[in-house]
């Protein structure tokens, strides 16, 4: 699995075709922004080095010019708080970090690349402005809580320090992202929250639209004892294998527990649960397992099959035939996907709204 970054962004826009620019691609932009876009490292409403400091300070730029902006070392400037080109180069250079195991995007990609950033990083001075104007606050405590849920999850300060060096943290400036990324959540909750419920109305009518994304393939449910054959096994050690799944077929054939068995004898470590594998679907097991446990009735315990992995008995315990998932079965994903895209249309219109009565200006070329 590939490693995520540290911060999960709030703000990364849905995929869009640009110029011919793959959906597959623009949706790795989308996942990918989400690393950094929640870096307060140089953002003007957080950044603690002298040189934003000063930028901060400076007085409002006069125009949208790309040749004073970049002069200043600034590639935009919201309400006259200045995003530095270093804040946007440190930005790009988590992308591209982020996407190191991909082919490198295209002139034409990378100028949309470019745009996402820039305007996710004009998306964030907005709402922490915003947060401040509307006295939205973030104690010490709260950031702690979350710097200490990260510490547990990796296991040591040590991996903190390793993880925050690799994305180019400093601990000092990821406790500021954090609180951050605490102001602008809150905000979003206090100004929005309420506006994102659904109700099981709406969840219902999901639900019969889209009778496909709930159609569930027929399933079955086996348990199985094992006796292990290595790949490079002698045939003297094949024919004692075989040996012993019979001595254990005899048994099951007069009358004793299958999953006792199981635990007893199995190789497998579903032996554990008595050999129980649980649901699964035609084409998530071995084609001669499959064949087998999809042939058989409820109960009945199959002859010795042979796979890759040795001799398997195996037992059916349960059924599920092709076709729609019961509606209180997915009610609670489908009601969190569709929270989730109502607060993310909201999301949107209210930075839309943040910047219509906003002064912003852009100097990136």
């Amino acid at each position: 699995m590939k490693e995520s970054g540290p911060f999960v962004g709030l703000f990364v826009a849905a995929p869009k075709g640009v110029n011919g620019m793959s959906r597959k691609f623009a949706t790795s932009v989308a996942m990918v922004l989400a690393v950094f876009l929640l870096s307060g490292v140089a953002c003007g409403a957080s950044a603690k080095d002298p040189a934003t400091a000063k930028e901060k300070s400076a007085d409002k730029p006069k125009g949208a010019s790309g040749d004073k902006g970049a002069a200043q070392g600034k590639v935009a400037a919201v309400n006259g708080v200045a995003i530095s080109q270093a804040e946007f180069n440190k930005a790009l250079s988590r992308f591209q970090l982020q996407r190191n195991s991909q082919e490198p995007p295209s002139a034409e990609e990378m100028k949309e690349i470019k745009s996402r950033i820039l305007q996710s990083l004009i998306d964030r001075e907005l709402l922490l402005q915003e947060s401040k104007r509307v006295g939205v606050k973030v104690d010490d405590a709260e950031v702690e809580a979350q710097v200490d849920s990260l510490k547990k999850r990796l296991g040591d300060d040590a991996k903190l320090g390793q993880m925050l060096e690799k994305w180019q943290f400093t601990e000092a400036q990821y406790r500021e992202t954090i609180k951050n990324e605490l102001l602008m959540r809150k905000l979003l909750e206090q100004q929005l929250g309420a506006k994102s419920d659904v109700t099981e109305g709406e969840v219902k009518a999901f639900y019969n639209e889209h009778p496909d994304v709930f159609r569930a393939p027929e399933q079955v449910r086996a348990s199985h004892i094992l006796v292990k054959v290595e790949a490079n096994a002698k045939e003297e050690d094949k024919t004692k294998a075989m040996e012993k799944i019979k001595a254990v077929q005899q048994r099951v054939k007069k009358g004793e527990d299958f999953a006792a068995l199981a635990k007893e004898v199995s190789d497998c470590p579903s032996k554990e649960q008595g050999g129980d594998l649980n649901f699964f679907s035609k084409g998530m097991m071995v084609a001669p397992f499959e064949n087998a446990a999809f042939s058989m009735d409820v109960g009945a315990v199959s002859d010795i099959v042979e796979t890759q992995f040795g001799y398997h008995l195996i037992k059916v315990t349960e059924k599920k035939p092709a076709g729609i998932r019961p509606f209180e079965q997915v009610k609670a994903p489908v009601e969190q996907h569709l929270k989730a895209q109502k607060a993310g249309q909201l999301r949107a219109q209210y930075i839309e709204e943040l910047k219509a009565k906003a002064k912003i200006e852009t100097f990136l070329n």
